[in-house]
């Protein structure tokens, strides 16, 4: 399910809401999910949403922002390729 953008509106400032986007930008530059393809797409949706968590715990800089983003997808997909194994 893809949340709605207005679904999301009053929660994160403007200020905010620029420090997200660029961390999704420094995310996906250092997980290399930038261009087409679908594994590129589903990669930066797995970014976006790491991001949207992160920030509900607050929202640092950028870099931390990107960090935190990029720590939360390596966490998915090791759980995703357990769950592969058994």
């Amino acid at each position: 399910m893809v949340a709605e953008s207005r679904a999301f509106e009053g929660l994160f400032s403007e200020e905010d809401t620029t420090i997200i986007g660029e961390a999704f930008s420094m995310a996906c530059d250092a997980l290399d999910a930038t261009g087409s393809g679908e594994r590129k797409k589903a990669l930066r949706a797995e970014i976006a949403a790491a991001l949207v968590e992160a920030a509900t715990y607050g929202i640092g800089g950028k870099q931390e922002m990107a960090d935190a983003a990029i720590r939360l997808v390596y966490i998915d997909l090791i759980a995703i390729q357990f769950i592969r194994d058994y």
